[in-house]
């Protein structure tokens, strides 16, 4: 794997919110709020939060009614 497709796998190990709005269809107000009110896993790096998708995985699996296959 070439240094430019490593990098690029990486980048979406951590989402940015609007990464987060994009996949799931929702404003990214709703995400900021879920994060200051401390609903979904997230860390600030510099000015921008993310959320690392493995964390993001668990929390779903955690929090949905419906099994995600």
């Amino acid at each position: 794997m070439t240094k430019i497709r490593e990098n690029l796998a990486n980048q979406k190990e951590y989402l940015s919110v609007a990464d987060l709005a994009s996949e799931f269809g929702i404003h990214e107000m709703t995400f900021y709020r879920m994060i200051r009110d401390k609903k979904i896993p997230a860390f600030k790096i510099g000015s921008q939060w993310r959320v690392r998708r493995a964390d993001l995985d668990k929390w779903l699996e955690h929090h949905c009614s419906v099994s995600v296959d």
